[in-house]
């Protein structure tokens, strides 16, 4: 088996695998260790939370709102698992393909918009239980989130450069 197959389909799989593991991880950390849960994320660990004992409606609230980046991480690891089943199949400068990696990089851009509304929203959902004056709505926006906009950006112009590849390539088979 030649080695390009081969790695895009165990990228495939591990693709499908992490869009899986990452929703059950994540509702499990939720509904039966939320203090485990904000202790992994680097932008919850900085909350100052009081009373970590949520009841299970506060900790599906929780989970509602987890589900805003949660969807787009889960919709960006298909989208790569389906590209990478159309390298494996030997698809590789298809239109299919551009049109995945530019769904990629708009799941990116609206995965870094959520986090305007997903940031406070879970701040003041792990804090709402603090003592009144200790509950917090928190926005911030670091060079993490500068960082997936670029490359967001740099995936749409690869999409652009293979999207003219591929007219390229379909001219060029027109010609005689």
């Amino acid at each position: 088996m030649s080695k390009i197959p081969l790695v895009c389909r165990s990228l495939k799989i591990l693709f499908r695998i992490f869009s899986v593991l990452i929703v059950v991880v994540t509702t499990y950390l939720i509904l039966f260790d939320t203090q485990a849960f904000s202790m992994h994320s680097s932008f919850l660990s900085t909350l100052h939370i009081q009373h970590p004992d949520f009841s299970l409606p506060h900790r599906l609230g929780i989970l509602a709102i987890e589900a805003l980046p949660l969807t787009f991480t889960v919709l960006i690891c298909l989208r790569l698992a389906c590209l990478f089943q159309a390298f494996e199949q030997g698809f590789l400068f298809e239109l299919k393909n551009i049109a995945n990696i530019k769904r990629i990089g708009i799941y990116m851009i609206l995965s870094e918009c959520i986090q305007l509304i997903y940031q406070p929203a879970i701040s003041i959902g792990m804090t709402y239980q603090n003592d009144v004056g200790e509950r917090i709505a928190s926005l911030s926006i670091g060079a993490a989130n500068l960082s997936n906009l670029v490359t967001a950006i740099i995936i749409f112009v690869a999409a652009w450069v293979m999207q003219e590849a591929y007219k390229l390539k379909c001219e060029s088979q027109l010609t005689i």
